[in-house]
C-alpha cells in the first residue's frame, strides 16, 4: 500500500481532490439539407398560346384547301386566337396564317406535295415560317390590303384578305 501511496504522491496525488472533467465540446447543430429545387421538365411544352394542333398523320391527296387567319400577336406578347380577318391588323403585329387540307372523305391530310403560299403584295409584310409547313408568319410592315392563298396537290385554297392599319 505504501508503494501505491508513494506513486500517488509522485504523480501529484496525495490528498484526494475533486475530479476535473473536460469541458463539453459543443455539438454543432445540423442544418437540414434543403429540398432540391424542382427541375423543369426537359421536354418542352409543345403547345403554347394556342399555337399548335394535333399532328396530322393522313397523307391522302388533298381534295380541299382552306387558308385562315390563325392568330395575331400584338408585338407585346399578347395573342388573339382565331381573330376576325375583316378587322384591321396593326403595323408591327405578327399575323399567322394557316392552311388546312382535307381529303375526299373530309379528313385532315398532309397531302402528297408541299403547300405553296402566295401573296398579292409581299412588300406589306415580312414572311416567315410558322409552326410547320402549313403556316406562315406575316410581320406587318406597312398599311394596306393583302390577299393570301395557297396551293397543294393542284388544289387552290380560298382567297384570304387581310387589312393592315397604322
Amino acid at each position: 500500500m505504501g508503494a501505491a501511496l508513494a506513486l500517488s504522491i509522485a504523480c501529484g496525488g496525495g490528498t484526494p481532490t475533486s475530479t476535473i472533467l473536460p469541458s463539453p465540446v459543443p455539438v454543432p447543430t445540423t442544418t437540414p439539407t434543403p429540398a432540391p429545387a424542382p427541375t423543369p421538365d426537359p421536354t418542352p411544352t409543345p403547345c403554347t398560346q394556342g399555337l399548335c394542333e394535333p399532328k396530322v398523320v393522313n397523307d391522302s391527296p388533298a381534295a380541299r384547301l382552306t387558308v385562315r387567319l390563325y392568330t395575331i400577336e400584338d408585338g407585346l406578347g399578347n395573342f388573339i386566337s382565331n381573330p376576325d380577318p375583316n378587322e384591321g391588323i396593326r403595323v408591327g403585329a405578327i399575323a399567322r396564317i394557316d392552311a388546312t387540307a382535307k381529303d375526299e372523305d373530309g379528313k385532315e391530310t398532309n397531302g402528297l406535295g408541299s403547300i405553296e403560299f402566295f401573296f398579292s403584295d409581299s412588300s406589306l409584310v415580312k414572311i416567315g415560317g410558322g409552326n410547320g409547313p402549313q403556316q406562315r408568319k406575316l410581320k406587318v410592315l406597312k398599311s394596306g390590303r393583302l390577299v393570301c392563298w395557297a396551293v397543294l396537290d393542284g388544289i387552290q385554297s380560298n382567297l384570304l384578305t387581310l387589312y393592315f392599319t397604322n
